[in-house]
């Protein structure tokens, strides 16, 4: 089965812009689950860029991971990934408190920075970079 066709719209321009924003200001952030926390957005407004750019838009689930699994097998165990975060994710957002290491939160950054990368590769078009920043933080 091909993989869906992927064309970058202003939408999907904008969610990866918005990504790389949160990407760098999660990189800033001193506290690991604040840190995990914005960090997971910027996983989540990822996978809303590529999501947004695929033709004959994203379909019917409203989970972003199960979305990008449409994507392609070369975005399955990113889904996956991510996916296997999501409790840890809603429970730092309910206030729950979690405990995230410092090394668990950089290496989830490290993960979301090259899932952006991949995410603009894939959006690129021409050559050009999409946000023209991706790529600062990995």
């Amino acid at each position: 089965m091909a993989s869906p066709t992927i064309v970058p719209t202003a939408r999907s321009r904008e969610l990866l812009r918005r990504a790389d924003a949160l990407l760098m200001e999660a990189a800033v952030t001193s506290a690991p689950d604040e840190r995990f926390r914005i960090s997971y957005l910027a996983a989540l407004r990822g996978a809303g860029a590529i999501t947004a750019a695929l033709v004959g838009g994203p379909g019917r689930s409203r989970n972003a991971w199960q979305q990008l699994r449409r994507v392609g097998p070369e975005f399955a165990a990113r889904a996956d990934y991510f996916a296997g975060r999501s409790d840890l994710r809603a429970a730092l957002e309910a206030g729950i408190s979690r405990e995230v290491t410092e090394a668990a939160a950089d290496e989830f950054l490290g993960c979301v920075g090259e899932f952006l990368d991949q995410v603009e590769r894939a959006c690129a078009t021409s050559g050009e970079p999409v946000s023209g920043q991706m790529g600062l933080i990995a």
